[in-house]
């Protein structure tokens, strides 16, 4: 069978949807609710978890910024490098 084949004979509908009994209204609020409440608390928990690897990144560049500021004043302390830079 090919794949075109099976792919219309799982989507056609065998099903005459005036004979389908209509979906309960409380058990079909109850399954949106549900989603919806999972969702929030997936998404805040996502939310939670990127605020702190934010702030870890965050600790990190400042760290690294004050690095090379030590190393920008060492070598600006070096006077062969201070009469150089001046050439150029």
């Amino acid at each position: 069978m090919a794949r075109n084949d099976f792919a219309s004979e799982v989507t056609a509908c065998s099903v005459d949807p005036a004979k389908v009994d209509p979906l309960q209204k409380k058990r079909l609020v109850t399954f949106v609710n549900h989603f919806v409440a999972s969702t929030v608390d997936f998404l805040d928990k996502f939310a939670r978890d990127a605020e702190c690897k934010m702030e870890a990144l965050e600790l990190r560049m400042a760290r690294m910024e004050a690095a090379v500021a030590m190393v920008e004043n060492k070598l600006e302390s070096v006077p062969k490098l201070k009469s150089d830079a001046a050439i150029d």
